[in-house]
């Protein structure tokens, strides 16, 4: 019988070559990161990681990330024309 226990996963998981690291968090983010981990059932640490494998991402294409890219998780979100941004029918008497 083969399980997959937290110590088994964890285990196989620090096989590929991990490194621990330490950080100081002012409280604000700390309580920040400890109610996000309860809601999305993961541990610091993965939401840590995320986080920082999302920022060197995108700061590999270019440098800083774009609002596009801070922004990205609630496109689609807004509704309204869908050529706002390119029918200059909905620019009629803007700024004036």
């Amino acid at each position: 019988m083969v399980r997959f226990g937290l110590a088994i996963v964890a285990e196989a998981y620090y096989r590929m070559g991990v490194r621990m690291l330490s950080a100081k968090l002012p409280d604000d983010v700390a309580a920040r990161l400890d109610r996000e981990s309860k809601r999305s059932r993961r541990s610091r640490s993965e939401l840590v990681r995320h986080a920082l494998q999302e920022m060197f991402e995108a700061g590999s294409e270019g440098g800083r990330a774009t609002l596009a890219d801070v922004l990205s998780e609630i496109e689609g979100t807004v509704e309204g024309p869908s050529d706002l941004s390119s029918n200059p029918d909905h620019l009629a008497g803007f700024g004036r």
